[in-house]
């Protein structure tokens, strides 16, 4: 037996794994559009093609103690949030505790989540998870998770290349919710401009009166300032009397 030949090649398979992870990482971030759940998907469908075992993956968004799945490759990842949220445990709610990544190699024997992986083995195909977290937003976590039908899938090395592909998709979410968040303060100033020249007008202000107009309104009705900006530049009734 060629002892020496067969660590080279499962080192090379193991290079070249995690180049292609980087590389389709790459791609994602460069061709997808601005919508973030496609963004998600996109990632989703990648890591199951490219991670070994992983037969279905999705993103949890974990806040406080609710879960929504998004970006889910198809309905089990969903099903499966959708105990944890029920039951109010499982890997994605401590992942997003600890911050780390969690490995269950075997549902059926899984002792951390017993009413969890009790529901889930009844009810879904799944037996090995692997969840690791991707952002943090204040109480808000985003988790990766992939998911295989057999148990004892997620062995250290396809740990380690799972963990490669969502330190690049973390980097990819990151950046779109930046670039959401620009185009969002970009478009509320617009909108607080031309509510500023509304009132300029309506009332013979100047600009800086108008905004102080304007914050006051906002106060008084416990909204954004964007959201009575875009009342004012709508022109609703009785906003302004």
């Amino acid at each position: 037996m060629d002892v020496l030949g067969e660590t080279k090649r499962n080192r090379t398979a193991k290079v070249t794994t995690h180049r292609a992870v980087v590389e389709v990482a790459g791609r994602i971030h460069a061709e997808a559009g601005p919508d973030p759940d496609g963004v998600l998907s996109a990632l989703t469908e990648a890591a199951v093609a490219h991670l070994p075992g992983a037969d279905h993956a999705g993103v949890s968004i974990v806040t406080n103690r609710t879960i929504r799945s998004v970006g889910c490759t198809d309905g089990v990842p969903r099903l499966i949030g959708e105990i944890q949220g029920r039951l109010g445990e499982g890997p994605c709610f401590d992942s997003s505790t600890t911050g780390t990544a969690l490995r269950a190699d075997d549902l059926a024997t899984e002792s951390r989540w017993p009413t969890f992986c009790d529901v889930a083995v009844r009810q879904t195909p799944i037996r090995s998870i692997l969840t690791m977290p991707l952002f943090r937003d204040g109480p808000t976590v985003g988790a990766l998770t992939f998911y295989a039908d057999r148990p004892g899938v997620y062995g250290d090395e396809i740990e380690g290349l799972a963990l490669t592909f969502a330190a690049q998709a973390a980097l990819i979410v990151q950046n779109r919710r930046r670039e959401s968040y620009f185009r969002t303060a970009l478009a509320n100033r617009d909108i607080i401009g031309q509510a500023k020249g509304v009132l300029s007008e309506r009332f013979t202000i100047d600009s800086a009166t108008a905004f102080a107009l304007l914050i006051r309104l906002a106060k008084e009705r416990h909204e954004p300032v964007a959201a009575v900006a875009r009342r004012i530049v709508r022109h609703e009734p009785n906003l302004l009397h």
